[in-house]
């Protein structure tokens, strides 16, 4: 298709049925086809067109078009992206690093420690949202400064009485964070040493 006339930009419509070819052929897609083909609805792709964040054209008959270039540019460059016909839910680069709070290098470590599945639209590489989501859920607690009284109480010896306790003492420090109070990892650990000391 057109696209592979741009070096490093990746066709995200090759894979597509014949319906969606014969559509992208016509040489623009409509506000609906739009946001069939990217997951989203009707109006955040109006939204989006209003903001300027899609280019869109007028036709003859007063529709909005969006040709398949600027459908490929806005959507690839997006953070996260739901499920669609042109693929499973994703993060680009960006989004799982808002995700995760972790720098680049960290991040593309991370996606290979983890075989995390990957592949390419536009410009840019998108991170299978779900394998991202579990593979964080198990790496999460290492890299966690402050963490919940549950992530406490599951990965530590403590118990949630011998927390409170040593929070009531001002042994452990305290952080309300998204309306949840935690904890201060590094305070625990030094209590539960302490007392490993002391038996």
């Amino acid at each position: 298709m057109f696209l592979k006339n741009y070096k490093y930009f990746h066709d995200p419509f090759e894979r597509l049925d014949q319906k969606w070819q014969y559509a992208i052929a016509k040489g623009y897609l409509t506000v609906t086809e739009t946001a069939e083909l990217s997951g989203f609805s009707r109006q955040y792709v109006n939204s989006q067109i209003l903001s300027g964040k899609i280019k869109s054209v007028k036709g003859r008959n007063g529709t909005i078009g969006i040709r398949a270039r600027e459908f490929t540019k806005w959507y690839s460059s997006l953070d996260v992206l739901p499920s669609s016909p042109i693929g499973k839910s994703s993060f680009s680069l960006k989004g799982l690093m808002k995700q995760i709070r972790m720098g680049r290098a960290w991040v593309l470590k991370f996606a290979d420690r983890n075989n995390i599945s990957c592949y390419y639209l536009g410009k840019f590489r998108r991170f299978d949202k779900e394998e991202a989501i579990v593979a964080w859920d198990r790496e999460r607690f290492l890299y966690q400064k402050w963490i919940t009284v549950e992530e406490a109480t599951l990965n530590m010896e403590i118990t949630q009485h011998e927390l409170y306790m040593l929070v009531a003492t001002h042994l452990v420090r305290t952080r309300k964070m998204e309306c949840v109070l935690h904890y201060l990892k590094s305070d625990i650990a030094k209590n539960i040493e302490r007392r490993q000391h002391h038996v």
